[in-house]
């Protein structure tokens, strides 16, 4: 069995106040998203928005170890100057953004196969159509950079220590990090239902 490849560096750091100012700013919390996430991102950043207006899809990894950090680095590579790949540090008592009390307390147990989300989603072999097809040929960081528009821009924001927090704890860190010039912003989920038609929706139902 081939050894597992370590992920990539992180690419060379971006001031996202640089890039003209996002229209919307779409928040993904990140644990164990794998398939789901490369066509998340993909709809995501495939959508045209009116006078093609950008978008920040920031991702917010929290922690798990399915290959979701590794894709993310591996789409941020690629994406060159549209990504940023930002790393919250740790304060010395171990809290990470004072605006959550919340994140003072201990850690919780990693999410795992008993976890009520998990149970809800059925079985793989009741998935159909793209979804199934997803676990058979899972979409490359290639693919997925391929569709993205030029003006859109993807931030993956994660801890320092790659620990799991929650969902709470991802998007405490998102919304502490997003671009504050934006005056729209959402949230997404990986699922196997959020495709296109969803993120159509959503910047639809907002712009």
């Amino acid at each position: 069995m081939a050894s597992p490849q370590p992920p990539p560096a992180d690419p060379e750091p971006v001031n996202p106040a640089s890039r003209p100012a996002p229209t919307l700013s779409v928040i993904l919390p990140v644990y164990n998203a794998m398939p789901w996430l490369p066509i998340t991102i993909r709809d995501m950043l495939k959508q045209q928005l009116a006078n093609n207006e950008p978008l920040e899809l920031l991702c917010a990894f929290d922690g798990g170890g399915d290959g979701s950090l590794v894709f993310l680095l591996e789409l941020a590579a690629l994406l060159g100057a549209r990504a940023t790949v930002e790393v919250c540090e740790l304060r010395a008592d171990g809290r990470v953004v004072d605006s959550n009390p919340a994140l003072a307390a201990a850690l919780r147990q990693p999410e795992d196969a008993d976890h009520p989300s998990f149970a809800a989603a059925g079985p793989p072999g009741e998935l159909v159509g793209e979804g199934q097809q997803l676990l058979v040929e899972p979409l490359s960081a290639a693919d997925v950079a391929a569709c993205a528009r030029p003006e859109h821009a993807l931030r993956v924001l994660r801890y320092a220590d790659g620990k799991n927090r929650g969902q709470g704890a991802a998007m405490s860190l998102a919304l502490s990090m997003l671009d504050e010039r934006s005056p729209f912003i959402a949230q997404v989920k990986n699922t196997p239902t959020v495709y296109g038609s969803c993120c159509r929706s959503l910047c639809k139902s907002l712009l």
